[in-house]
């Protein structure tokens, strides 16, 4: 524990003497060599052993405090609180506190006064003898030899002559120390080593693996576009199903696996070319997944798509060779040309206006039914109270107009004697790979009397027109018709070209 007149060292003002301190001992007041007196938290204060020579020079500096400053007057207002306001018990204490201090301050200033820093002396002492011997070595290694007649000069030699050059405290210190340290510093310095080369990485680009690719995808994506058209132009529904799934997969695949590939600057433009074609392309099979065009806006808009992907396809392929057998286009048709132009129809078709003869459900009646004729049309009108309406085809369509003749060709058992027509909905018309049920209209129209189911006796005859509404480019003799007579006579078909 520190107390008044312990000796100590500060990290900053060096050595000193506490003389005082407040704050219940947590404070010390400190009078340092260099006549400073402060207050110093003990934390950073270290007490001195006796026997070190800083200890001993405290002798040479007095303990007197010096004039008041701002923490002398602090101190001196507190330890000089009226005693009216302090409590007796704290007064007297103040009071002896203040005369230990002052005894304690009077018997160390008594008892460091006769005393010497004689360790202090004897270091000074072999110091300055140090510095005499050094100083004597440099004056008499600096001095030039003398010349007699049994010792001529010497002609100076490399060493000599580098020394001769260099100032004469260096000079000094080579004879003291050496002089090979001056012969390698006197070399002149290496020259600095060459930086080694910037190594350029080589940039690999995928070029070859990229112009392969399209050349390997360009001809299928063609030949489908192609058979895509074909099977719009004539309205074939499975043809262009099966191709316009064909094309989205396919562009997508190609899209994809060429995103991945890093081109060379010269070959930039025409990925973006090859990459926008497949995009629309995309676009077109996405657009015609809700089936064909129904109008004919629709038709030139799924068309159009088609047309811009096929030249942004051409413009990425420009400059590009393909040899002959590279691909082998045959296997690249999912459907022959020839079903293209000619879509399939049913081998056992009965020619129109040829009756098919089947008994009703109680094999008591013969009927007969055929299709007497068919043409298209693109409106017809009927009358109504208001007066006369006119039905128009939607834009890219247009009607077929189907004749039917059915007649109840007499009685077998005597027991039923009448027959039921086939409804709307047994008749079909087939064309283009999809089909088409009639259309309701009124029963009289500009075309004559409308096809109706009813109910008919020994040797009468029904007939009228079903409408069919088909896309415009569907041609007659590409369609047949189909009549649902059920399970015992099946569907027999008539061929309407």
């Amino acid at each position: 524990m520190l107390s008044c007149g312990d000796v100590v060292k500060h990290h900053y003002y060096g050595v000193g003497r506490i003389i005082g301190e407040r704050y219940k001992g947590y404070q010390k007041q400190v009078k340092f060599r260099n006549g400073e007196c402060i207050w110093i938290n003990n934390g950073a204060l270290i007490l001195l052993d006796p026997d070190d020579p800083a200890y001993l020079d405290l002798a040479s500096f007095t303990t007197d405090i010096l004039p008041g400053t701002s923490d002398e007057r602090e101190q001196q207002e507190e330890t000089h609180v009226p005693e009216s306001i302090v409590p007796p018990d704290e007064s007297e204490k103040r009071k002896d506190r203040s005369s230990e201090l002052s005894t304690d301050r009077a018997k160390l200033g008594s008892e460091n006064a006769p005393k010497k820093p004689i360790k202090e002396a004897y270091l000074n002492a072999a110091m300055i003898l140090i510095a005499t011997l050094f100083l004597t070595a440099i004056i008499f290694s600096t001095a030039p030899p003398m010349e007699t007649e049994d010792n001529p000069a010497a002609p100076p030699s490399s060493i000599a002559s580098a020394e001769s050059e260099t100032p004469l405290a260096f000079a000094a210190l080579s004879k003291y120390f050496g002089t090979t340290v001056l012969v390698v510093n006197t070399t002149p310095d290496p020259l600095p080593e060459p930086e080694p080369e910037e190594i350029v990485p080589v940039i690999e680009y995928d070029d070859e693996r990229f112009l392969d690719t399209i050349k390997k995808e360009a001809i299928p994506l063609t030949i489908i576009t192609m058979q895509l058209v074909i099977a719009i132009d004539q309205s074939n529904t499975n043809i262009f199903k099966t191709n316009n799934d064909a094309l989205h997969t396919l562009a997508q695949q190609s899209f994809t696996e060429v995103e991945a590939m890093y081109v060379s600057p010269d070959e930039v433009d025409r990925k973006r070319e090859f990459q926008h074609a497949m995009v629309q392309f995309m676009m077109a099979a996405t657009y015609l997944r809700r089936g064909l065009p129904a109008s004919e806006s629709e038709r030139r808009e799924a068309l159009g798509i088609l047309a811009s992907g096929t030249e942004n396809l051409d413009s990425a392929l420009k400059d590009i060779p393909i040899k002959p057998g590279e691909v082998d286009e045959r296997s690249l048709y999912t459907i022959q040309l020839s079903q293209l132009s000619q879509p399939a129809k049913p081998d056992d078709l009965l020619p129109k206006n040829t009756p098919f003869i089947y008994m009703d459900a109680t094999r008591s009646n013969e009927i007969s039914i055929y299709p007497e004729y068919g043409r298209l049309l693109s409106t017809f009108w009927y009358e109504t109270d208001a007066g006369a309406v006119h039905v128009t085809a939607p834009s890219g369509r247009t009607y077929v107009a189907v004749h039917i003749k059915a007649t109840h060709r007499g009685n077998r058992d005597g027991r039923r004697y009448t027959i039921q027509t086939p409804g709307l909905s047994a008749f079909t018309l087939h064309g283009g790979g999809d089909t088409f049920k009639p259309i309701q209209t009124e029963t009289h129209t500009s075309l004559g009397q409308m096809y109706r189911q009813q109910t008919l006796n020994r040797k009468e005859l029904a007939e009228g027109i079903l409408i069919f509404e088909v896309p415009q480019t569907l041609q007659l003799k590409d369609t047949y018709l189909s009549i649902n007579l059920g399970s015992v006579w099946g569907s027999p078909s008539w061929d309407m070209e």
